[in-house]
């Protein structure tokens, strides 16, 4: 049976534009890992020259990155981005908070950015895609997860305390995130122990604990939250230092907060082992 030439071509059009094995072929995760981490790497490149680098390594020629800051296009306008943001933020960088999460050429991750100046914590999610030439194509950014607005806004306000009482030990910040009044309960049997209402006495007890130790070290916490976002427990470990003695003693703590009106209201801490802290202590 004869062809047409009308079938003829028909065929020899959809062989040559059928998509390739290649143009769709799914990314294993060493390669999302490697790509994503040379990202990374580029945002927080301060030299211009060596960012370019990582840029064009890792970015397509006409990628688009776009968050709620606005949309930049191709290599050259994401570098000068990435150089405003540390001129307009020294000394601040994002760190992936999660695995990455990825299906054919499609990913996304998560991420947190302690702004060096104030302590001041931005959670956000980038979702991107990767061309064939295994560069990303485009990354859209989206700050602050999704969930109830003061559930977001109440586990800011606790990440922000934990980050000024251990990292920056800049009190201000915590006399602005506590109601007056707010209740503090320490384990009475810590020298410093005792219920302590409004923030002056808050600051007397933190002053007082200060004679005792010094911290050493704080794993990053994490947060369980109720329905409403109005009571959250932050569970961490902090490595404490007698001033007396030298001994250190670590300890897993849960925190429970209680925050109204986007203040602190009542803050409890739970030890794991009160007693071997006191012991660490004398």
């Amino acid at each position: 049976m004869k062809t047409t030439l009308a079938a003829r071509i028909a065929c020899l059009l959809s062989i040559c534009l059928a998509s390739p094995a290649w143009a769709s072929a799914a990314l294993d995760a060493a390669q999302v890992e490697k790509i994503v981490g040379i990202y990374e790497q580029a945002w927080k490149e301060r030299d211009a020259g060596k960012r370019d680098a990582l840029l064009a390594e890792a970015w397509s020629r006409k990628g688009v990155f776009k968050d709620p800051g606005g949309t930049v296009t191709g290599r050259s306008a994401l570098s000068k981005l990435i150089g405003k943001f540390h001129a307009d933020f020294p000394n601040t960088a994002a760190d992936r908070s999660s695995r990455i999460d990825f299906y054919g050429r499609s990913f996304r991750f998560t991420w947190r950015m302690v702004f060096a100046k104030d302590g001041r914590v931005l959670d956000g999610v980038d979702f991107g895609e990767v061309d064939t030439e295994g560069r990303i194509a485009s990354i859209t950014g989206f700050w602050q997860p999704l969930g109830s607005l003061e559930t977001t806004a109440n586990q800011a306000i606790v990440i922000s305390y934990l980050d000024a009482l251990f990292r920056t030990r800049d009190l201000s910040i915590i006399d602005k995130l506590v109601a007056p009044g707010a209740v503090y309960t320490q384990a009475p049997g810590l020298p410093y122990g005792g219920v302590f209402t409004g923030f002056p006495e808050w600051t007397g007890m933190f002053i007082k604990s200060t004679t005792y130790f010094d911290v050493v070290g704080v794993t990053q916490p994490s947060l369980a939250t109720n329905d409403t976002g109005d009571r959250i427990v932050a569970s961490f470990d902090v490595r404490f230092r007698s001033k007396a003695t030298g001994k250190e003693s670590l300890q897993p703590i849960q925190e429970q907060f209680i925050l109204k009106g986007g203040k602190i209201v009542a803050l409890t801490p739970s030890y794991y082992d009160t007693k071997s802290l006191v012991d660490t202590l004398h």
